[in-house]
């Protein structure tokens, strides 16, 4: 699909893929574009037909995995991920290493995680879970800060703030 041409190669920029990995992946993203980009499956799209996407985006993920490793495959998927691509734009603006927008990132991951391990556990009341999630909250805030500065922290907090409070209230991301 077209969409991937523009978006995708600044996404692969981004990722500072190597030719051999460009080709890989534009191959790869382009077979699966042209069969099952939303565009190309039309507006409206069945339960049948979206079943068969989605087994469609995971052989593409274990594809992709086979062709860049598991180690690139990763950074792979962290620097087509929109919430990484919002970190590290604040990262670079001031003036932080690529390693502290990767550390936020991984910080927002670990808080999802925990955040549903606490919510599914069941041997916490729902008084013990409302305190761990707000515990863990607030633990994440500080890393974040410290991960970013305060400035850069601050303003990622703002947008943080959508999922943190989430967590804060008792939720799961």
């Amino acid at each position: 699909g077209q969409g991937f041409a523009v978006t995708g190669i600044q996404l692969l920029t981004a990722f500072n893929a190597s030719e051999s990995e460009f080709r890989a992946i534009y191959q790869a993203k382009a077979a699966f574009d042209e069969k099952y980009s939303f565009q190309n499956m039309g507006n409206f799209v069945g339960g049948d037909a979206m079943k068969e996407r989605t087994a469609a985006q995971a052989q593409l993920t274990e594809q992709l995995k086979a062709a860049l490793g598991e180690a690139r495959y990763a950074e792979y998927a962290r620097s087509s991920d929109r919430e990484y691509q919002a970190i590290s734009r604040l990262t670079q603006q001031a003036n932080l290493p690529a390693t502290a927008a990767v550390q936020a990132y991984d910080l927002r991951a670990a808080a999802s995680k925990e955040s549903n391990r606490i919510f599914a556990d069941t041997a916490l009341s729902t008084d013990q879970k409302r305190a761990a999630l707000a515990t863990l909250a607030q633990t994440t805030r500080t890393q974040l800060t410290a991960a970013l500065g305060a400035e850069a922290g601050s303003t990622y907090l703002k947008v943080a703030n959508t999922w943190l409070s989430r967590i804060e209230q008792g939720g799961a991301v």
